[in-house]
């Protein structure tokens, strides 16, 4: 990745799909809400949507943590 800014954006496009594939799926069962527009796990039967649910949330942090530190050590001077 050439700048700064493709680490953030792919970190926003992880952040975005764990938030709509992660944690969505929880506040959907919770609210009783029955909205599965591009929420995937709520398609799975009950005992798998939470652990798929949970799998992306884990999935998606590391990853943006890793991001994070490989974007500070390929560029240090813009490291806040």
């Amino acid at each position: 990745m050439k700048d700064s800014k493709s680490y953030d954006r792919l970190s926003g496009l992880l952040l975005f799909l764990g938030v709509i594939e992660g944690v969505r799926p929880f506040i959907n069962k919770a609210l009783g809400w029955d909205s599965s527009f591009l929420c995937l796990p709520m398609y799975l039967p009950s005992p798998f949507w939470w652990i798929a649910s949970a799998g992306v949330i884990v999935f998606s942090a590391t990853l943006i943590i890793w991001l994070d530190v490989a974007k500070k050590r390929r560029f240090p001077e813009k490291s806040e």
